[in-house]
């Protein structure tokens, strides 16, 4: 009802097709054997982030901290639901605090906040630095949710191209200013896929790793040849020849 194909303003990628990705990624993982090391309120947590992670996807962005305010937002707002129908308190504190961690290290890109310290890819690193409470299992748990949200790059290339063509539509959609479709499937994408996104995770690495590996030739043909387009390309026609491209190859 708020972002998905419902909502009076659906989004492109952050709707409940990206919540359907998450768990089909969540059920791959489980069918591996060393999915058994994953305790039951593990499954609970993991479940929880899929479908709370992306509640609020319209905050003012926050410039003096590294967790976005899309990612604080939705974590509040996942405690509000959870005071109202979690009335037997299954999820402990201990379970909240796993998933704050989860939610805010889901915060994706390449920044620093205000004391300068930087972060690459995942937030989740840097969290874990000033927060040492955590379990060996919890920290997995947080890496797994944090890796499931940006597993797309293991997809079938036609897949993996469709969610990033959704991510530039809704970018577009929100965006004051007009986006370069050249610079976001060239330069950013090579950036996204060879230098942010990583598997932290020992059991997502073991789902996806090879997925990501098979892409890895291919998209960076792909955005290399797209940095080669003539700039004097419109969006539109930039995304169709990135369509026919992927289509070559895939």
């Amino acid at each position: 009802l708020r972002n998905g194909s419902l909502s009076l303003n659906p989004r492109s990628y952050h709707s409940e097709k990206h919540i359907d990705d998450l768990f089909k990624r969540l059920i791959k993982i489980s069918a591996l054997q060393e999915s058994s090391e994953i305790p039951d309120y593990g499954w609970t947590l993991l479940s929880l982030f899929v479908s709370c992670h992306d509640l609020r996807q319209s905050e003012t962005p926050n410039v003096s901290d590294c967790v976005g305010s899309n990612e604080q937002a939705s974590f509040q707002e996942l405690l509000r639901l959870l005071e109202k129908y979690d009335t037997k308190d299954l999820i402990t504190k201990k379970h909240r605090n796993v998933l704050k961690l989860m939610i805010h290290g889901s915060t994706f890109g390449r920044s620093e906040d205000n004391r300068g310290n930087i972060y690459n890819g995942k937030l989740l690193k840097y969290l874990l630095v000033e927060n040492t409470e955590f379990s060996e299992i919890d920290i997995e748990l947080a890496y797994i949710a944090c890796d499931i949200d940006t597993a797309n790059v293991a997809a079938d290339l036609k897949d993996y191209a469709r969610s990033s063509i959704n991510v530039y539509n809704e970018i577009q959609n929100v965006s004051p200013s007009t986006i370069s479709a050249q610079n976001f499937f060239g330069e950013q994408q090579e950036q996204f896929f060879f230098e942010l996104q990583k598997f932290d995770s020992k059991l997502c690495g073991l789902a996806f790793e090879v997925g990501k590996e098979k892409n890895a030739p291919l998209v960076k043909q792909i955005s290399e040849e797209i940095k080669q387009f003539d700039s004097s390309l419109t969006n539109d026609e930039v995304v169709k020849r990135y369509i026919a491209l992927v289509n070559s190859l895939a």
